[in-house]
């Protein structure tokens, strides 16, 4: 099952999966004590950091916090 998740994600449009480098760790405990995230949020963050990205897309609030960063509603856009 999740070997199916996994090769429908590489064939999806505009998706470049990337890997997690030894410098993103740094970044990482970095985005943690400055954005109060959550280790996998700031690991994310780190890549996309890396990257030059500034945005992603997610509906967790959390990526809010992070400076620089704007965040795009995947699923749960909010009415009204």
């Amino acid at each position: 099952m999740i070997d199916d998740s996994l090769r429908k994600l590489t064939v999806l449009p505009h998706i470049n999966l990337v890997g997690i480098e030894t410098t993103d760790f740094g970044r990482m405990l970095e985005n943690i004590r400055t954005f109060s995230l959550l280790p996998r949020d700031a690991l994310h963050v780190a890549i996309a950091q890396r990257l030059g990205l500034n945005s992603v897309a997610s509906d967790d609030i959390d990526f809010d916090r992070v400076k620089g960063v704007e965040r795009h509603w995947v699923i749960n856009p909010p009415t009204g």
